[in-house]
């Protein structure tokens, strides 16, 4: 039984179901690039990425908007390197990393916060997004829970497995503030532990709160404004997150040609509007969240 099924039933209205492995086709658009990774993808025909729920960046199963932000520049992406066809592999969020060392996929297709420790690991290309950290609360905030330094006198905060807002947690404890962590399986169990009361607060993307409660305005949280993780008051947070509001996603350190081939496309596409498309395909604001838009008024946060 699912024990938080508020969030899992508000957001899969008009559900597509995605298998795993499904494919979609795209034709080519554009001067392919070359290398051996991608020329391998594109004799094989199939790009493989690694999604997971994490709307509206990435998701296992669709609402009828599309399957997310980034699987969405992705298929775009093919389809410009003339590769036939999209492998999604659904998996859980803490499972990129493994995936893509071990040749599972070719790119965990979510927002990841660069940060030192997966640099050692995973590539990181360009800028893709901005993503910045976000706490929900329950209606009204009862416990006045503003910044990381509220977080306190025993306060039940959840983060999904994975991200890096637990590190940033351990590293609240470690400079003597009193949090009892839930760790989750993702974004949704994390706001539904929140909804429930099973939890005072969650660390989640802010963007991914935003969409949930323009999808849903009846779900029973809210998103503290004047949150500011990466202030240099949060120190502990910084030292986890260097740039908390940057958002990549990963490639394998085996294959930097793929890498490159994604910064050249992602520029032009950037430039040519296509990013932008996206972005507002789900109701977000281009020029607030796009690391390179094509907007000229654009400033970045």
């Amino acid at each position: 039984m699912d024990r938080f099924p508020c969030l899992n039933r508000l957001l899969t209205i008009a559900i597509l179901v995605m298998a795993s492995g499904s494919s979609q086709s795209f034709a080519q658009t554009s001067t392919l690039s070359h290398g051996p990774s991608i020329d391998a993808i594109r004799a094989k025909g199939v790009l493989t990425i690694g999604v997971c729920d994490d709307p509206p960046w990435s998701m296992n199963s669709a609402i009828n908007i599309g399957s997310g932000v980034i699987p969405d520049m992705m298929l775009a992406f093919a389809a410009r390197e003339g590769i036939a066809k999209v492998d999604m592999q659904p998996m859980p969020f803490a499972s990129f990393i493994g995936a893509l060392t071990s040749g599972r996929i070719d790119i965990a297709a979510d927002t990841l916060t660069p940060n030192p420790a997966r640099a050692e690991i995973i590539d990181f290309p360009d800028d893709v997004v901005f993503d910045p950290g976000g706490l929900i609360v329950a209606p009204g905030n009862p416990l006045h829970v503003h910044q990381n330094a509220d977080l306190t006198n025993g306060i039940r905060v959840s983060a999904f497995e994975g991200a890096l807002y637990g590190k940033a947690l351990l590293a609240d404890i470690a400079r003597g503030q009193k949090i009892k962590v839930f760790v989750v399986p993702g974004f949704n169990e994390a706001v539904n532990a929140v909804v429930s009361g099973q939890v005072d607060a969650a660390l989640v993307d802010a963007v991914n709160a935003e969409f949930a409660l323009k999808q849903n305005p009846d779900l029973r949280f809210e998103l503290v404004p004047d949150f500011n993780p990466t202030g240099t008051r949060d120190k502990a947070w910084l030292s986890v997150m260097p740039n908390g509001t940057v958002a990549d996603v990963g490639f394998a350190k085996s294959q930097p040609d793929l890498t490159a081939a994604w910064n050249k496309d992602f520029a032009a596409m950037s430039k040519e509007g296509v990013i932008d498309k996206i972005f507002e395909k789900y109701g977000l604001t281009p020029s607030k969240y796009v690391a390179s838009p094509s907007d000229p008024a654009y400033v970045k946060p």
